[in-house]
This record gives C-alpha cells, sequence and structure tokens, in this order.
C-alpha cells in the first residue's frame, strides 16, 4: 500500500492520540514528571546497484536533520545505515543518541545537575552525529554503482540487530530504499520474507516494485526517503506532547 506524506502523519498522529487515551486511563503519574517518548531502533537499506540508479541516494544534509530531531526531541536510541550492493562489499555504520531528559524537577539542585547532564548528552550526540555522516559521506558519495543487490544480507543484520538484548523494549523501525529485487552472482531471487522472523518491526519502503519479497509482511510505502524521515521526526515530535 502506497501512502503519501500527509496520510502517514495523519497515521501516526492517530496512532499517537490512541496511546494518549489509553495511557491517561492507568495510574496517574506524578504531575513533575513528563514521560519521555520509547526508545527508537531505526534501520535503513540503501539499494546502490544499476537497476536503482533512477533514485536519487540519500544526501547527508537529510541525515544530519533526522538524526538531530532525536537529540532535539528528547529521544534517545540507535540508527543503523546499511548498503545493499554487491556481496561482500557493504557500508555498515550506526549511530547512537543519548536520551536528553525531559524530566520537570521541583528541586533547584536537582534541575541544575540534570541540565549539566542534558549538556554532556547533547556534545555526545552532536559527536556522533558528525562521526555517522562522515563515515557514510566517504562511502556512498562515489558515482559507481554495483552489479548486483544482495538484498538477504540486509534483512540477516535486521535480525541480528533486532534481536540484540540492548534493544528489547525499544520501538523497533526498518526503511527499504530499494526496488526489492535480489540478485547475487549464480543466484537470481529469494525467499520472501515471513512475519515470524520479524516479529515487532515496523517497515517502510520507497521505490520497491518486487512487493512479493514481503511476503505476509505488512509495511508502508513512502514517496521517498524525506517523506520517511519527515513523519519520523513528526511522530518524535506528537510522542513528546
Amino acid at each position: 500500500m502506497k501512502i503519501s506524506s500527509k496520510r502517514l502523519i495523519l497515521f501516526f498522529w492517530q496512532i499517537n492520540l490512541c496511546t494518549f487515551f489509553f495511557s491517561c486511563s492507568g495510574n496517574e503519574t506524578s504531575p513533575n514528571i513528563e514521560l519521555a517518548p520509547s526508545s527508537q531502533l531505526v534501520i535503513i537499506g540503501q539499494d546502490l546497484s544499476k537497476t536503482f540508479r533512477s533514485f536519487d541516494r540519500i544526501q547527508s544534509n537529510q541525515w544530519k536533520d533526522f538524526l538531530g530531531a532525536f537529540s532535539t526531541n528528547g529521544v534517545g536510541g540507535s540508527v543503523y545505515y546499511i548498503s545493499i550492493g554487491n556481496p561482500g562489499k557493504h557500508s555498515f555504520n550506526y549511530c547512537r543518541i543519548e536520551e536528553v531528559s525531559i524530566l520537570a524537577e521541583k528541586s533547584f539542585s536537582r534541575m541544575i545537575s540534570k541540565r549539566e547532564d542534558n549538556e554532556k548528552s547533547i556534545e555526545k550526540n552532536k559527536t556522533e552525529i558528525f562521526n555517522f555522516i562522515e563515515m557514510y559521506s566517504s562511502t556512498k558519495l562515489n558515482s559507481v554503482f554495483d552489479n548486483y543487490t544482495d538484498l538477504e544480507h540486509f534483512f540477516q543484520k535486521v535480525r541480528e540487530i533486532a534481536n540484540e538484548p540492548r534493544y528489547q523494549g525499544f520501538e523497533k523501525s526498518v526503511f527499504l530504499f530499494s526496488d526489492g529485487y535480489h540478485s547475487i552472482p549464480k543466484k537470481e531471487g529469494m525467499t520472501s520474507l515471513s512475519n515470524n522472523d520479524f516479529e515487532g518491526l515496523n517497515f517502510y519502503t520507497c521505490g520497491l516494485q518486487n512487493k512479493a519479497l514481503f511476503g505476509d509482511i505488512n509495511f508502508l510505502e513512502v514517496e521517498s526517503p524525506n517523506a520517511f524521515f519527515d513523519n519520523f521526526i513528526f511522530k518524535l515530535k506528537s510522542e513528546q506532547k
């Protein structure tokens, strides 16, 4: 199902509205504490093969805005980038963002201490984001297109990362920027994905032509990487309110 930016924003808004009503019906929380949004795990795969060359690659400024939104909105988590191309030739990079506390302390001394902790986290996040973008820029901005599309490797990494114990309780999203056609030497195609292997993950795609790849897994199609980034940022901002 292909969905526009406006419809995806409405989708996220409805989810957050439901979350609000359910949370209000439970136990009351202390009025001086704002609950932070859930930690996020985002895995992004980008197709670098010749069959996908009509699509512009994700630019560094797009990463900067997307990753910066985590820190700006008090959200912690990890963002992984995995290139999709020739077997054995994969760029792999990640950025870990520390949560910036949004607790409203009544004690002045505790508020000062929390502010200092926040400033340290913000500086660490800036360094993480800078290093991520530097690494990304050095690997993706070449004009070479790969001959093959090793999607099996990408989904194998998705399973490994999503199942790491440290990401238990995280909200997990996967964005596939690819036509979805697996191709490696001497082998064409791959087995369709199963929801049993990717339970609890939210899938988004752009440029997908081989929809059969996802088997019984539900996914949302977006217009562009920018649409995914913008709507995800909107979601983070909505959860903070």
